[in-house]
């Protein structure tokens, strides 16, 4: 497996705790994110995240960008 095929595109909620920036997915799954570009746990909304698979929950995140409804 190489990096290519860890590349994920998801969109959710932010939230923040302990373990940092946390991501949760509409399927309700939680991604903890990581990385240079991890967006602030205060942006509100839905928001759009792409980045690489580190860990069965984990993503580095590369880019993020907030959803306008």
């Amino acid at each position: 497996m190489n990096e290519a095929d860890d590349r994920v595109r998801l969109a959710g909620t932010l939230a923040a705790n302990d373990r940092g920036v946390l991501l949760r997915a509409p399927d309700g799954m939680w991604w903890k994110l990581i990385g240079d570009a991890v967006p602030d746990a205060d942006l509100e909304g839905l928001v759009t995240i792409e980045g690489i698979k580190r860990g069965p929950s984990t993503i580095e995140v590369y880019y993020c960008q907030s959803v306008q409804a």
